[in-house]
């Protein structure tokens, strides 16, 4: 994503940024954007499950929480937002649920964005004020087991240099690692067994490093 667009969309819909020297703050992953200046207001990167994937491509509609995107009450409706990203490129996000107070300005205070990384990866940026919101869509469109890396991102061998720079990098640290740390030395083993990995995976890049 474009950092001028994204800086375009939360002066449109959020408050005007303060000055402040308050550094970056994670929580769950959670990113506060006050070092934007924009404070209580949050964002995550989202990896859709296989079966969210489908879904959207089918219906363009997430499994939202029933509550609102932007402050969390519950009791919501759902609209659909707009978004342009420049002249010749616009999207819209059908049946985001918000509070009958929010509903009035659908567009306002909240910003989801599709980036489709591989034909199997597709990474939604969420931003709201609402960090149980937030939490609840990652529950209800994230999958505990990411796919293999080589069926994630096909067009990169296990030595390529892209899994050390991009999104394929940030999908390998974020998505992958953590899972396959978990694992213990049978369930990696086994996974491996069942999965059949090509040539070069099991050495470069799914057994860590000793």
């Amino acid at each position: 994503m474009k950092i001028n667009w994204l800086k375009k969309q939360l002066k449109k819909r959020f408050d005007s940024p303060q000055k402040h020297n308050i550094a970056e703050v994670y929580d769950n992953e959670i990113a506060s954007l006050e070092y934007f200046g924009y404070h209580n207001v949050y964002q995550m990167e989202i990896y859709l499950s296989q079966s969210e994937i489908v879904q959207y491509r089918h219906t363009g509609i997430l499994s939202y929480p029933k509550k609102c995107c932007v402050c969390g009450k519950r009791n919501s409706t759902k609209k659909d937002i707009n978004y342009k990203i420049n002249l010749f490129r616009k999207y819209t996000v059908h049946h985001v649920p918000f509070c009958e107070e929010h509903k009035l300005k659908p567009t306002k205070e909240f910003i989801i964005y599709f980036g489709q990384l591989t034909e199997i990866i597709i990474k939604v940026l969420v931003i709201s004020y609402s960090k149980e919101f937030i939490l609840d869509l990652k529950r209800l469109n994230v999958e505990t087991n990411p796919p293999m890396p080589w069926k994630a991102f096909p067009d990169l061998p296990p030595e390529s240099s892209g899994w050390r720079q991009g999104d394929s990098e940030e999908w390998w640290h974020s998505q992958w690692r953590p899972y396959w740390d978990l694992l213990s030395s049978q369930e990696r083993d086994n996974l491996i067994a069942a999965a059949l990995p090509p040539e070069g995976w099991t050495e470069k890049l799914i057994v860590p490093k000793k």
